[in-house]
């Protein structure tokens, strides 16, 4: 006979069978990022998502929106820059993606004509895909969302930044 949904006790089927490519779960951070400015060339950690896996051999779509800006006064060359990084079963932040290459100033001051610069980033999302990474069921992996500044100073405005984690089946 075949089995019907009449047939099944009441809590006995917790979810529907997805095929790879499916969405699993989509978890988003607890609340909107914060306006953050640093001078700092140390990596400050800016938000963080854990999330188990349901299924083994998923990846894992990062998502943030927020909007980075840099500022170089005289003489000064700026750059904003953001990190990604994973941590596996509280092993340790292991750098997954570094991004810096869009938001670089060059201020040239060799006639004196320009004394700053600023560059504000669209507000439009960062997408990175962590593809299989290695864990068991029943670990969790925390990612998170670091910025810093390579001189001048740097900032992130969110205008309602989240950072997203969705896990597609493998």
């Amino acid at each position: 006979g075949s089995i019907t949904t009449a047939k099944l006790a009441d809590g006995a089927a917790t979810a529907v069978k997805r095929g790879e490519g499916s969405t699993l779960q989509v978890i988003r951070t607890t609340s909107a990022l914060a306006n953050y400015s640093t001078t700092s060339d140390t990596y400050s950690e800016r938000a963080a998502i854990t999330i188990t896996p349901k299924r083994a051999g998923s990846d894992f779509l990062i998502n943030l929106t927020c909007r980075p800006n840099t500022y170089a006064g005289e003489a000064t060359n700026a750059l904003a820059s953001c990190q990604f990084s994973r941590n596996v079963n509280s092993a340790g932040d292991s750098n997954m993606l570094t991004i810096d290459e869009g938001l670089k100033i060059y201020v040239d001051t060799s006639d004196n004509s320009v004394n700053g610069a600023i560059v504000m980033g669209p507000l439009a999302p960062v997408w990175y895909l962590d593809e299989a990474p290695t864990y068991s069921l029943g670990q969790s992996i925390v990612y998170k969302f670091w910025f810093a500044c390579h001189g001048g100073t740097s900032a992130i405005q969110p205008s309602d930044g989240w950072m997203t984690v969705t896990e597609i089946a493998g």
